[in-house]
C-alpha cells in the first residue's frame, strides 16, 4: 500500500484552503455587517424609547429541532432553508443587542410573559385555543367575539398591558371599524 507523498498532501491542502478561505471570510464579513446594522438599529430605537418591553421567550428554544420521532410538519428541504434564514437573520442577536443598548442608555427593560400573547384578542380579552391558525396567517378569527384580529398587534398590546403601559385585555378598549369585520 503506497502512501501519498507529503508534497501531494501539501498541494491538496493549499488548493483546499484557497477554496474555503474566501467563503469563511465572506460569511464572517456578512455577519459583522449584520451585527453592525443591528447595533445601529438598537442604538436608534433605544435612543427614542422610554422603556423596552420584551417577552420572556428563549429564542434559542424556538430554533431547536423536534425529536426525530416527531411527525414532520414541513418538508425537510423547507425546514433546512428556514433554519439557514433564521441563522442569518439571528433574531436573538437583535434582541440581545436591543437589551444591551437599552441598559447602556439607562432605558428600563421590562420582561413580560409570552405565554398566550398572540392567542389573546386584546380588544375582547378572550384567550383562543392553541391551534394551527396562528402559524397560517397574521390575521385570525377570535372564538370569543367572532371578529378578525391581527395577532401581532394584539400580542403587542397584551405585552404593553402586562408591563402596565395599557389597560388589561378586554377592558376600556373600544372596538374599531377594522374589528367589526365579518365573514363574507
Amino acid at each position: 500500500h503506497d502512501a501519498l507523498p507529503i508534497s501531494a498532501l501539501e498541494a491538496w491542502r493549499a488548493a483546499d484552503r484557497k477554496l474555503w478561505e474566501p467563503q469563511a471570510h465572506g460569511r464572517d464579513g456578512a455577519l459583522a455587517q449584520r451585527d453592525d446594522a443591528y447595533r445601529r438599529i438598537a442604538a436608534w430605537l433605544t435612543g427614542c424609547a422610554g422603556r423596552l418591553v420584551i417577552d420572556d421567550t428563549v429564542v434559542s428554544d424556538l430554533a431547536r429541532r423536534p425529536p426525530p420521532t416527531a411527525e414532520p410538519e414541513l418538508p425537510t428541504a423547507v425546514v433546512h432553508r428556514a433554519a439557514r434564514q433564521r441563522t442569518l437573520a439571528a433574531p436573538g442577536r437583535l434582541r440581545g443587542l436591543m437589551v444591551t443598548a437599552a441598559k447602556a442608555r439607562g432605558v428600563t427593560v421590562v420582561t413580560v410573559p409570552h405565554s398566550g400573547a398572540s392567542r389573546t384578542h386584546y380588544r375582547c380579552g378572550h384567550v383562543n385555543p392553541a391551534d394551527g391558525r396562528y402559524a397560517l396567517s397574521r390575521i385570525v378569527r377570535c372564538d370569543g367575539c367572532d371578529r378578525d384580529y391581527d395577532q401581532d398587534a394584539s400580542a403587542t398590546m397584551v405585552m404593553f398591558a402586562a408591563a402596565g403601559d395599557a389597560p388589561p385585555a378586554g377592558r376600556g378598549v373600544p372596538a374599531t371599524d377594522s374589528d367589526q369585520q365579518e365573514h363574507a
